[in-house]
């Protein structure tokens, strides 16, 4: 499911793309934005919230144009894709591969269903392909392939995302990444969560991971585990 966030400063615009968004089945929630600061300001205090930004490219005098909003976007949220949109069709477009953004594609106004319908499609596509976790460390954002990840562990108020190469300190809750993560992790202990896709072996009360390291299961977690762990490998032979 794709949630999605719309930035025009056109009321009329803004209710008909979110009529739009509203009758795809595969979105799950659509958010509205007049003046595109406040989108910003949304994401600074919640990364994760939105996959993808239809992004007006001319908003009213005084405003930057969507361009400069979506590289500020890319620069606090690289993995959310950028959906631009315009009724000037012929002023943006020799210049929007240019720019440093997750770019999903081009829409025109006033928006064809059947093309955001294949944006969308586009969108879900690349997202079963390959899947991130975005988190800051000190005011940075990283992007972090889901497949590189190997386990996430909690410490006190922190949590240590621990790949093949690196480990990374967040000061994040355990439930609050893993609410961001794909279904393929799961949490086999309360300080632990595991890629089951990097799972090496299962034994009776712990994972070893392909790197080697032993991971407990808590009592409280062994069915949930040992029956998602099946279900993972039967659907992934």
């Amino acid at each position: 499911m794709l949630r999605i966030a719309a930035c025009d400063d056109n009321p009329l615009s803004l209710r008909e793309i979110e009529s739009i968004l509203k009758k795809e089945e595969r979105v799950e929630t659509v958010g509205l934005y007049r003046d595109p600061e406040q989108l910003l300001d949304a994401l600074m205090r919640d990364p994760g919230q939105y996959d993808i930004v239809c992004m007006d490219l001319l908003f009213e005098e005084g405003k930057n144009d969507g361009r400069y909003y979506a590289r500020e976007l890319y620069r606090l949220t690289p993995e959310v894709e950028v959906l631009y949109m315009t009724g000037y069709n012929d002023r943006f477009a020799q210049y929007i591969l240019l720019d440093t953004v997750n770019l999903l594609g081009y829409l025109t106004k006033p928006v064809q269903p059947d093309v955001l319908h294949r944006y969308l499609e586009k969108s879900r596509r690349r997202r079963s392909e390959k899947q991130y976790l975005t988190f800051f460390i000190r005011g940075k954002a990283f992007s972090l392939p889901t497949e590189k990840i190997l386990y996430l562990e909690s410490h006190n108020h922190t949590a240590e995302i621990h790949t093949d190469d690196e480990t990374y300190v967040v000061y994040e809750k355990l439930s609050e990444l893993g609410a961001r993560l794909p279904a393929q992790f799961i949490q086999c202990h309360k300080s632990f969560l595991a890629n089951m896709a990097r799972v090496r072996q299962l034994e009776a009360d712990c994972l070893i991971m392909q790197n080697g390291h032993t991971l407990p299961i808590s009592k409280s977690c062994m069915a949930q585990t040992r029956a998602r762990f099946f279900r993972y490998i039967g659907q992934n032979l």
